[in-house]
């Protein structure tokens, strides 16, 4: 069982966004995730973006595993991203590019009673993604993402000496094709090739070290859009069963909801993405592997969009805080004789500052 309470201040325009299966955004700096709509977009833009993620993770009681009564855990996470965007105008041969970079640290603590050992992970990402829309209705991707985990810890857990430095590497390398095309309503279609690999020298109880998977997903949508309203409904889906452990074989899948209306110079959006099996966005790879890796719990992701100013030129500042918690069951990974599930409180904050300029 998952509970979800989610409060979100205010979420203005992030060029990170990206949720366009059907056909392109009301919001020009939103790139684009099915590349078979590149091709309509309206205006060319610019966009640069900093933000910067808090999350929490706590485990009140792990009285019920080998630490004994009294024992609990928590974590903190603080991940800090930079990014531009460029996406041109519609109409033939389009191009969007996409680059990112971002750092962040871990702290987890595991506390028994008369002692405390901490893990401490440091984490670093690069991400760099090419769209090319060869004409309106017809698109290919590239997708190239890092992110390595560097992790230490020295100590003494359940009467054992614990020492621990270890480097993990992940990364994700994709193709993508996909079309765009309107029946009285419009309809996407996009298929990735995708290769998910890990380089690591340490096992969790969940299960974890090196391999490489098949990452490739295909997504589909419907939607209807004119000059003032968007809205899509999209599923996206791996192709293959993943092996999750004591879950047995998942499938991770993805459901998302877009409503965009435009007021004037006002402009206001939403998109909800609700995440199965252990699916993420390969664009968040950093955020799932410090936050999520280990779990297959589904959740709601929400996004608030706002923007005010000319739709064809003009320079726009925005930025974003979000509030959200997360309740689920989760096993211990670091204590490896633990397969214990415990009740887990993820609490996450976000906070961002972006330019846009449209032309």
């Amino acid at each position: 069982m998952i509970k979800m309470t989610v409060v979100f201040l205010f979420f203005l325009v992030l060029p990170s966004s990206y949720a366009s299966i059907t056909s392109a955004s009301i919001f020009k700096e939103m790139q684009s995730t099915n590349p078979g709509v590149i091709s309509g977009r309206t205006a060319a833009t610019f966009s640069a973006l900093v933000k910067k993620d808090q999350i929490t993770i706590e485990q009140s009681d792990l009285s019920a595993g080998p630490l004994g009564a009294g024992s609990s855990f928590e974590s903190s996470i603080d991940i800090i991203n930079y990014s531009a965007f460029y996406g041109g105008k519609g109409g033939g041969l389009t191009t969007e590019i996409f680059a990112e970079t971002g750092s962040g640290g871990k702290n987890d603590k595991v506390i028994e009673p008369g002692n405390t050992i901490e893990y401490t992970t440091d984490s670093s990402l690069t991400n760099m993604s090419i769209g090319l829309g060869l004409f309106k209705g017809l698109g290919i991707s590239l997708l190239k993402v890092d992110a390595e985990d560097i992790q230490s810890v020295n100590g003494t857990l359940g009467g054992s000496t614990v020492s621990i430095n270890t480097t993990s590497e992940t990364s994700v390398t994709g193709f993508t094709i996909g079309t765009a095309f309107n029946l009285g309503l419009d309809y996407g279609f996009f298929y990735q090739k995708a290769d998910y690999e890990t380089k690591t020298n340490v096992v969790y109880a969940s299960g974890s070290g090196n391999g490489e998977i098949s990452g490739d997903r295909v997504g589909l949508g419907v939607g209807h859009a004119n000059k003032v309203f968007r809205a899509e409904v999209g599923y996206v889906r791996n192709v293959k069963a993943m092996n999750a452990g004591d879950s047995g074989e998942l499938t991770p899948s993805m459901i998302e909801f877009t409503a965009e209306a435009k007021l004037g110079k006002l402009k206001l959006g939403y998109t909800g993405r609700y995440m199965m099996d252990g699916f993420f966005l390969y664009r968040n790879i950093l955020f799932n592997v410090l936050a999520y890796q280990g779990t297959n719990e589904a959740r709601l992701d929400n996004t608030f969009n706002f923007s005010y100013g000319s739709d064809s030129k003009g320079h726009s500042f925005s930025g974003s805080v979000s509030i959200g918690t997360t309740e689920s069951e989760q096993t211990q990974n670091l204590i490896s004789s633990d397969n214990t599930k415990y009740k887990t409180v993820t609490s996450s904050k976000s906070f961002s500052l972006s330019y846009s300029y449209i032309f």
